[in-house]
């Protein structure tokens, strides 16, 4: 009788840790769906919020350099100059990546910055380039905000925009 009695006790506590362990096991997965739920939801909302700028598309965003008539530098207090010398600046325009951020106004926000305008034949580019928080942005108006990328060896839009002001001014 006692070992009859000590069986079902054994088998009942076997029992309850196997219920308690289904339970833990189910509340487990249960916990990973809902993270994973939660992590894919905020990130179509904030998706939704601040989307990616477009890409630049050749032709419609950015000429090829070959199309180029001029191209006029300006600063916020009118200060203006046409250069030559501009295959390096359109190079640098090319290779800018999308940001989260938005052009809403038909100038930057920032203090300083350069306005660059090309034009070619059959259309007229307007960019505007400026530092903040020691990153180099391209904006165009309405269209997005785009980040430099450089490779190593290359100079960022900032850099490169005086150099041809100073080296190359039309007229």
């Amino acid at each position: 009788m006692v070992d009859l009695f000590t069986g079902l006790w054994y088998h009942k506590i076997i029992l309850e840790w196997l219920e308690h362990k289904n339970m833990k096991k189910k509340n487990v997965i249960l916990s990973i769906i809902l993270i994973i739920a939660v992590l894919f939801i905020g990130y179509r909302v904030y998706d939704a919020a601040f989307p990616v700028a477009k890409s630049l598309e050749p032709f419609t965003d950015y000429p090829d350099v070959g199309d180029v008539l001029t191209v006029t530098i300006s600063t916020p207090d009118g200060e203006s100059t046409g250069v030559y010398g501009f295959a390096s600046l359109i190079m640098q325009i090319q290779q800018v990546e999308p940001t989260r951020k938005a052009s809403v106004n038909d100038t930057p926000s920032a203090e300083f910055y350069y306005k660059v305008a090309v034009a070619t034949e059959n259309k007229a580019y307007n960019y505007f380039v400026y530092e903040e928080k020691g990153q180099v942005y391209l904006e165009i108006p309405y269209l997005g905000i785009y980040k430099g990328q450089y490779n190593t060896g290359s100079s960022s839009l900032m850099e490169i925009i005086p150099d041809l002001i100073a080296k190359y001014p039309a007229g």
